[in-house]
């Protein structure tokens, strides 16, 4: 038996099938370790198939806590100097306000103005029950940015916040409160 030499023809057709039995073999490699990474995998390449799901992750939690904080649902605990208007029951809800002193960073420069009323007042307008009662000197030290002179009107409560505190986007933040026994909890309105 002699054995023929192969022509170009077929040496390129084996060399095709050779080429593409590889290609298939490392495609089918590939599908085993994205299924099973540790198998076959030599110690570099063993930890990268986890990179691009948890970047993914990590982007989605991003994005998430941004959407949940912008939408009030992230508490956020901060002791805050309070002006409180006349008598205010455990359980009653408010309108109250934070207005935005310029020159003052938020939320350390928070002070949150809690009148009677249940009513949304103008973005520009400070509580006139917090007007009425300060004198003219205190007047113009509050508008000069110096909350430090009005610290007589003020009470100190743990505050819970439902919603952004630090904020520069409006002049004044409305809240609707609820006083509780020892604290408020407050969730923004806009």
């Amino acid at each position: 038996m002699s054995v023929e030499p192969k022509s170009e023809d077929s040496a390129g057709k084996f060399g095709k099938e050779t080429h593409d039995h590889e290609e298939a073999s490392t495609h089918q490699d590939k599908l085993k370790w994205w299924q099973n990474p540790t198998s076959g995998a030599n110690n570099s390449e063993k930890g990268w198939g986890c990179l691009l799901p948890l970047f993914i992750i990590g982007v989605i939690a991003y994005w998430g806590y941004g959407w949940l904080d912008g939408n009030a649902w992230i508490e956020r605990d901060h002791d805050t100097p309070v002006w409180i208007k006349g008598e205010w029951l455990v359980g009653e809800y408010r309108v109250c306000q934070i207005p935005l002193v310029p020159e003052q960073p938020l939320p350390d420069s928070a002070h949150l103005l809690c009148g009677q009323s249940e009513v949304l007042m103008e973005e520009d307008l400070w509580s006139p029950d917090f007007v009425r009662g300060l004198s003219d000197p205190e007047f113009a030290e509050l508008m000069a940015g110096r909350w430090s002179s009005l610290d007589q009107h003020f009470h100190i409560l743990p505050v819970h916040y439902w919603g952004r505190i630090d904020r520069s986007d409006r002049k004044m933040f409305s809240w609707r409160c609820q006083r509780n026994s020892d604290s408020l909890t407050c969730k923004a309105l806009d």
